[in-house]
């Protein structure tokens, strides 16, 4: 049976937390190791090679995932094994070893060599200490080695906790168990294993304590050594202490590509609950909406894609799906195409197992136009938001949805939620929504012309559990004038945080602002949220869990190659990630599409997106993926 393995990126530069047990500023290199391919619990991101070391960065990492218990080797003194329905890894003296299911011959890792500039230390492995699923030692003096077991994954570090002499820094480890010469593959190396299988080894990236990265390149690696390779000058210009990168699990293909589908969006079904995926897909001349269901737990597919708009209301084409989860059940929305002048807001209610309860419901069922529609959930309703054509524009309206009926609380029409002012055009579009435990928050995209100008700006406005909008009490969240579209909107850490695509400078960013739960921006403005060089950052999304995740396309040019990024973002309204990480780069010229996040189990996020060459708003063939992302 095919095994591939997928470390994670190295990261180097002190962790945030380590310093609980080692003292003064720390580098770290972080890798990490995971079963891919065989099995959909694989992790993939990138960290980097291997090695037979761990560090600090493993704790932040472990604390938001699941993982095993390491225990002694009976008969085996100075001896320690993990064990997981994926992998078997065991460590002595010279190292470990990792033996994915279904492998028939493990990879070894071991420590060799130190170099800062002409300077090498001397490797003198110290006995392994075991701390639950951590384990320790010092390899050399001001250097310490650490491994966390997680599930379907090792993790493994580096820490240097002590300045090293000027140089390049080069860490080299002996790698036993591969047979052949290694290959890029996009954002990794490639390399194969006796016995059948592959390990993948992600990019070596430095960042500092700001999050700005400082450098990035992939590993090298020869027949029986890896080398990471980190030049003087983003050592010595770190930021003590570094954040330590995310990691990254998956693919999990969730739909195959045998068909156009594009658009999906999840939700989380509640702690220890499943997800409920959903897209548009193209079938008998028409798209349809189509879910499945996922085991965020296991990193499984637990239901295989089923048809969920059946034309019960009449044919046409549906697109545009979102979801939500109120607690009690999941509702999904969709925009219905009668006709070029009919389109409505259909959906439909699932429950805890994702069983489908009930029929189509009409949300807003209007003779007229009704476009992309956003929800999100109350304990008791869920609100859902969609665009309305005017003459001359546009304007945003909702509806509430009473979760244990799905009868519509706010008429056929819904309500309206933006506003229009004297002397002046709106187009109100692209409009999202989140709940903060006693209100919702509704942002979207508001592009206004007067005499002489235009602009586009992003605009919010509090709901209320009653139905009503703040009277006239929309505020203008970016930059005005300005340029802005895109938004998205997510509440945790008592805030709104709202980001959309900012066009103001000659490269564009994906810019964001508190909102407080009263509705109001925070007063100091306007920040970058990401801000690569070099290309376009489109389509953000944002969730929260413990802290916010904004999930965004680099677009490498022309939509022909785009890289699905991330960042990761404080309650304090602070970028850890400004170049942003990558999620899921760019395999030969399958660009990323649709990016949308969810808060998934143990303080991870968990994203989904579609991956093919298809066109981004007509279809495929594309593949639903699903990723995990950890801290």
């Amino acid at each position: 049976m095919t095994a591939t393995l997928t470390p994670h990126a190295p990261v180097l530069g002190p962790p945030t937390p380590i310093p609980r047990r080692l003292t003064g500023a720390a580098v770290v290199l972080v890798v990490l190791l995971a079963v891919a391919g065989w099995s959909p619990r694989v992790l993939d991101r990138g960290d980097t090679a291997f090695g037979a070391a761990a560090s600090d960065a493993i704790e932040a990492v472990a604390a938001g995932g699941a993982a095993q218990r390491i225990s002694p080797v009976p008969g085996r003194p100075g001896a320690f094994e993990a064990r997981d329905p994926g992998y078997r890894a065991t460590f002595d003296a010279t190292g470990f070893a990792y033996l994915p299911a279904g492998a028939a011959a493990p990879v070894g890792v071991s420590l060799a060599e130190i170099r800062a500039g002409t300077s090498t230390l001397t490797i003198a492995p110290g006995a392994w200490s075991a701390e639950a699923r951590v384990l320790r030692r010092r390899v050399a003096p001001g250097v310490t080695e650490r491994v966390t077991a997680r599930r379907g994954e090792i993790e493994w570090d580096v820490v240097l906790d002590a300045p090293l002499p000027v140089g390049d820094l080069t860490v080299r480890a002996d790698l036993t168990g591969a047979t052949a010469r290694s290959t890029p593959a996009g954002d990794t190396v490639r390399v194969p294993l006796a016995g059948g299988g592959s390990v993948d080894l992600g990019e070596v990236v430095v960042r500092d304590a700001d999050g700005t990265e400082l450098h990035r390149s992939l590993p090298v690696v020869e027949p029986g050594t890896v080398e990471l390779r980190v030049p003087a000058p983003a050592v010595q210009g770190a930021h003590y202490p570094v954040v330590v990168d995310p990691t990254v699990s998956g693919p999990l293909e969730v739909a195959p590509a045998s068909v156009d589908q594009i658009h999906p969006t999840i939700a989380q079904g509640g702690p220890g609950g499943i997800q409920l995926v959903a897209w548009q897909q193209y079938v008998a001349g028409q798209f349809d909406i189509y879910a499945a269901i996922v085991d965020p737990v296991t990193k499984t597919r637990t239901v295989a894609p089923f048809r969920v708009s059946g034309d019960v209301l009449g044919p046409g084409d549906d697109t545009d799906p979102d979801v939500a989860w109120n607690g009690s059940v999941f509702l999904l929305v969709w925009e219905h195409r009668y006709s070029a002048t009919d389109h409505d807001i259909l959906g439909r209610r699932f429950g805890p197992s994702g069983t489908g309860i009930g029929f189509e419901l009409g949300i807003a069922p209007l003779p007229t136009n009704q476009h992309d529609p956003a929800v999100a959930p109350s304990g008791s309703d869920f609100l859902v938001t969609w665009t309305v054509p005017q003459s001359g524009g546009s304007d945003i309206y909702a509806g509430r949805i009473a979760a244990d009926t799905g009868a519509r609380r706010d008429g056929n029409g819904g309500f309206r939620v933006s506003h229009d002012f004297p002397l002046r055009t709106e187009s109100d579009s692209s409009s999202d929504v989140s709940w903060d435990g006693e209100s919702w928050l509704v942002v979207w995209s508001s592009h206004r012309t007067i005499p002489g100008s235009t602009s586009s700006v992003i605009e919010s406005v509090r709901v209320a559990t009653t139905g009503q909008p703040a009277a006239d009490d929309t505020d203008i969240v970016s930059r005005s004038p300005g340029q802005a579209d895109d938004p998205a909107v997510a509440w945790g850490g008592g805030t709104f945080l709202v980001v959309w695509r900012d066009l103001n400078n000659s490269n564009p960013t994906i810019a964001g602002r508190r909102v407080s739960s009263a509705g109001v921006p925070e007063p100091l403005g306007p920040f970058t949220v990401a801000d690569p060089d070099s290309s376009r950052p489109v389509d953000p999304a944002v969730t929260y869990n413990g802290q916010f995740l904004v999930a965004w396309l680099k677009d490498l040019g022309s939509f022909t190659a785009v890289d699905l990024m991330a960042t990761r973002v404080g309650t304090d309204g602070r970028s850890l990630d400004l170049l942003g990480f990558p999620v899921a780069a760019v395999e030969g010229q399958d660009p990323r599409r649709n990016p949308t996040v969810t808060p998934g189990p143990g303080g991870r996020w968990d994203v989904v997106y579609a991956s093919g060459p298809g066109d981004p708003d007509s279809g495929g063939p594309n593949t639903i993926l699903w990723r995990g992302v950890s801290k």
